[in-house]
């Protein structure tokens, strides 16, 4: 027999021992990812029936991974987490809360490294989204310059449109937080406008408002995503 013919009766020798060894692998790796990927009942089909799990396993090689399918509703509550008042006092809302936090950090830790660090860098422009229109809205009060809290806005709604779920989220939380304040000057005496030591009380309390609410978010974003 020449030494071709060797190679190949070897090769056909270990043959079926590797398709079952490839075929066992698969099969075990296709197991994991039902139950991790699909569900429990995904997860016991594929060990009672193997070419199931087996099919789990192949299908990796052309389905997006897991988290690309959760993505747009993760990023949809981070922006909704970061945009959310301080619950304050109420047990209930703030365990709540924590508890999303925590299963949102979960998420962004099972992130490809330059995914995760996307949503953090965008989500800087939700916090200067929030200080900067608390600014225009203070401007446009006292009715002064709003040229500089305009573009400080337009800066950072402009960070917001690589994550398109923030800016939806943002959209709405203007609209909202355009409504309140409206709602909250309207019939107010315009004289108290005029007076200095009031206009004073107003400003220290918007620095305050501003400085609280960023505190806040950056607090959030560090439990979301870390410390920068």
């Amino acid at each position: 027999m020449s030494q071709m013919g060797r190679l190949f009766s070897t090769l056909s020798a270990f043959a079926p021992a590797a398709l079952y060894f490839a075929f066992s692998a698969l099969w075990v790796f296709g197991i994991f990812r039902s139950f991790d990927r699909d569900s429990v009942s995904s997860g016991i089909v594929s060990v009672v029936v193997p070419p199931w799990g087996f099919y789990r396993g192949v299908a990796a090689i052309w389905e997006p991974p897991k988290w690309q399918k959760d993505y747009p509703n993760a990023a949809t509550a981070i922006a909704i987490v970061l945009l959310a008042d301080a619950p304050g006092r109420d047990t209930a809302k703030k365990l709540e809360q924590d508890d999303l936090e925590r299963k949102l950090k979960d998420f962004v830790a099972k992130l490809p490294q330059a995914e995760a660090k996307k949503l953090r860098v965008a989500s800087d422009g939700l916090k200067d989204g929030i200080c900067a229109l608390t600014r225009l809205e203070l401007a446009e009060i006292l009715k002064a310059d709003l040229a500089p809290a305009r573009a400080d806005l337009a800066a950072a709604e402009s960070a917001l449109t690589v994550i398109p779920e923030y800016g939806k989220q943002w959209t709405r939380y203007k609209e909202d937080e355009r409504a309140s304040i409206k709602e909250a000057f309207e019939g107010k005496d315009s004289a108290i406008l005029e007076d200095p030591e009031a206009v004073g009380k107003i400003k220290v309390s918007i620095a305050h408002v501003i400085q609280v609410a960023e505190t806040e978010v950056k607090r959030r974003q560090a439990d979301i995503f870390g410390e920068p």
